[in-house]
């Protein structure tokens, strides 16, 4: 009984104990309960939760403090941050500002809690594009750095984009991967800019630069009545660079030269002269002389074709620079070939005779006064190209009968004698344009062959009383007419046809080669001088003269007011 009493005691002691250690704890956190003492911060919410945003964006970031029950505990400070700024920055209100593309943590602590939310952080697209400058002018040669801007949605400028350019015409406008253009030639062209999933384009137009100055080169000339020489012009900008591709203006202070278009200046008279060049209103000039050619042993005979259809015979001195002399051999006179001194000349004529009717196409000799007309020939055809033997008084031709065959007849040089060289020769063939060697020997010519594979032309040689022909050059291969010695006989020189441009041609006699002198235009005619020093040949019906290399070209019916000239053959002083 006692014991249990003891018992009792003592636990009543102990128990009166932990409950005042109760109410004492309870007391205490009620008082923080209610407001008589600060709660403690167990848990830190970050809202928004996980999110994203665009790069350049702003989002409001708000921090919730909770207690051990889970209640808010409002007025308590936060410190706001993020793990990588780079990406994104928060400012002391909590708003975050996306920087770059990436996955970044957005943290606030209160009192010494911390909460988290994960951000991503996403490139924002490309709206629009915009080159600058535009519109692009530049002047040729000219180059110049484009930009790309490309904008989000709200016109935020974005960067770190890969740009790609491209031009519609690089021939006018070319453009390097980073957006520099450089004007290549007159036009225009667009450039566009590609980002992403967005193009523009911009127009860049490329003017001509402005003329500064003009030159002209060489900076002074001496040439040859006949003579030609090209000149060049320069145009430089302001600032000193080559302008190319300018039309130019040629022009002449007098008739001592003539000019073409393309700067090719043609001596016309002795004296001096004044060449000016003009482009886009700038000019400049420059001075030539102009003086007589070097004396030559030989003149030039040959005829003249007028508008109206009509051809006469004259003479011209190659030396003096002065204008030809007619021959009184009437208005109906070609093929002129002078004697051996250089008295008379024989030639042909085509004209209906009024007196009787008749049609005249007969070899006609006269006196290089225009005095002693004879004529050679009568026979029924038509007689063309006589050909004056150097030695011996014999005159070769071409006669063409009625009925169609063409043979090289000879004849004495008083009309007498008439005899046909090439009768043997196949009957279709059509042969013409006799030529003598210098010591009377040999006779060139060409005959004409019209067959099934079309119609060819070749070069033949015979001796003087038609003997041992032989051909020279072949049929198979070209067209080959109007043959001309070198004065020692060992070369030939004829025109031959390469497509539709006739050439003079060069035929070496020992070795069988020939050398082809081009020059521009339509050749005929050639006739070696006596001497050797000289060709001379008809070119879109002037007259011409080179050495036999085809070096040292000369026009030698250089003045306008002289007319044309073809069938051109050398003869004696006189």
């Amino acid at each position: 009984m006692s014991g249990t009493v003891i018992s009792a005691r003592a636990f009543s002691a102990r128990t009166a104990l932990q409950l005042a250690m109760f109410f004492t704890l309870a007391f205490l956190l009620f008082a923080c309960d209610d407001g008589t003492g600060p709660a403690l911060v167990r848990q830190v919410v970050v809202e928004p939760g996980a999110t994203s945003m665009q790069v350049g964006d702003h989002v409001t970031y708000s921090a919730r403090a909770l207690d051990e029950r889970g209640q808010d505990i409002e007025g308590r400070n936060v410190e706001w941050s993020t793990t990588d700024e780079a990406l994104a920055t928060v400012s002391a209100d909590g708003v975050v500002t996306g920087l770059s593309a990436g996955t970044v943590s957005v943290r606030a602590i209160i009192d010494g809690k911390t909460g988290a939310t994960s951000l991503l952080v996403v490139a924002a697209p490309v709206a629009t594009i915009e080159i600058q400058p535009a519109p692009v002018n530049l002047v040729l040669g000219e180059s110049r750095k484009l930009v790309a801007i490309a904008r989000d949605s709200v016109g935020r400028v974005l960067t770190g984009r890969t740009t790609t350019w491209a031009s519609s015409n690089p021939a006018v406008v070319s453009v390097d991967d980073g957006g520099r253009v450089t004007a290549a030639q007159y036009g225009s062209a667009e450039v566009s800019s590609s980002v992403e999933d967005r193009t523009v384009s911009v127009v860049v137009s490329v003017a001509p630069a402005a003329v500064a100055t003009v030159a002209i080169s060489p900076s002074s000339f001496v040439i040859e009545i006949g003579e030609q020489k090209q000149l060049q012009v320069i145009a430089r900008d302001v600032s000193g660079s080559e302008l190319k591709g300018r039309d130019v203006l040629w022009s002449v202070d007098d008739g001592t030269v003539s000019v073409t278009q393309d700067g090719v200046v043609t001596g016309i008279r002795k004296g001096s002269v004044t060449v000016f060049a003009s482009i886009e209103g700038v000019s400049g000039d420059v001075g030539g002389t102009i003086v007589n050619p070097p004396p030559y042993a030989f003149d030039l005979v040959y005829y003249r074709l007028d508008p109206y259809g009509q051809s006469e015979l004259l003479v011209l001195d190659i030396s003096n620079g002065s204008g030809p002399t007619r021959i009184n051999a009437d208005a109906v006179s070609r093929a002129p070939s002078p004697s051996p001194d250089g008295s008379r000349v024989a030639f042909a004529v085509s004209m209906d005779d009024l007196g009787t009717g008749t049609r005249v196409d007969d070899i006609y000799a006269v006196d290089r006064s225009g005095m002693n007309l004879k004529r050679l020939t009568s026979d029924d055809g038509f007689d063309d190209w006589p050909a004056w033997s150097p030695v011996g008084g014999l005159i070769a031709y071409q006669h063409f009968e009625p009925e169609g065959r063409a043979d090289i007849w000879m004849m004495k040089d008083d009309g007498s004698g008439h005899t046909n060289l090439t009768s043997e020769m196949m009957a279709d063939g059509f042969r013409s344009t006799p030529a003598w060697t210098r010591d009377g020997k040999r006779i060139a010519f060409s005959q004409r062959v019209n067959d099934f594979s079309g119609t060819s032309s070749s070069i033949w040689v015979m001796r003087a009383d038609g003997s041992e022909k032989r051909q020279l050059t072949s049929t198979e291969s070209a067209f080959d007419i109007s043959p001309t010695w070198s004065p020692d006989g060992s070369r030939v020189a004829f025109i031959r046809y390469y497509g539709q441009e006739p050439d003079i041609t060069i035929l070496d006699m020992n070795s069988g080669t020939t050398t082809r002198i081009p020059f521009p235009g339509i050749d005929a005619n050639p006739s070696w001088s006596p001497d050797g020093k000289l060709i001379a040949f008809t070119s879109g019906m002037a007259l011409y003269t080179m050495h036999p290399d085809g070096s040292n070209v000369r026009l030698r019916t250089a003045d306008p007011s002289w007319g044309g000239g073809a069938g051109p053959a050398w003869i004696n002083k006189y």
